[in-house]
């Protein structure tokens, strides 16, 4: 009866440690897939890990290790690397995209001082009167 109990004991001991490290691969897996969403979002903006890293708060050696997976952030890293990013949790998290996703270059545009986005308005104004005026005329 003692050995059946210890078997069982040993049995539960081993199936526990199996979950434990399926667990422990998930998570694995999980922040290796955050990491590269970071780093994807990161390089859409045109930022270094060491810009990042400034703007979140952090050295450049964690911004590394959370991209390549290593490391996970803590909970107020991680806030700051969302809005660094300007992207949502769900999204870093999960890979949900949200549907009011801003586009890479108006998330560009939004990092841009003043005088920048001034300089781009005009261009774009220019852009579009020259289209306008320039165009050949459309056959009637």
């Amino acid at each position: 009866m003692k050995t059946d109990k210890n078997n069982l004991m040993s049995e539960v001991q081993r199936s526990d440690n199996e979950l434990k490290t399926i667990r422990e691969q998930q998570w694995k897996t999980k922040m290796m897939e955050m990491g590269q969403r970071i780093q994807k979002e990161r390089k859409e903006l045109g930022l270094s890990q060491e810009q990042l890293a400034i703007a979140v708060g952090v050295s450049l050696n964690s911004i590394s290790s959370i991209e390549r997976g290593i490391f996970s952030p803590a909970l107020d890293t991680f806030h700051e690397i969302c809005d660094a990013l300007m992207v949502s949790p769900d999204y870093l998290l999960f890979g949900l995209n949200e549907e009011t996703e801003v586009s890479p270059i108006i998330r560009k545009a939004l990092r841009m001082s003043e005088s920048e986005q001034k300089t781009v308005e005009k261009l774009l104004l220019d852009l579009h009167w020259l289209y306008r005026y320039d165009s050949p005329e459309e056959e009637k």
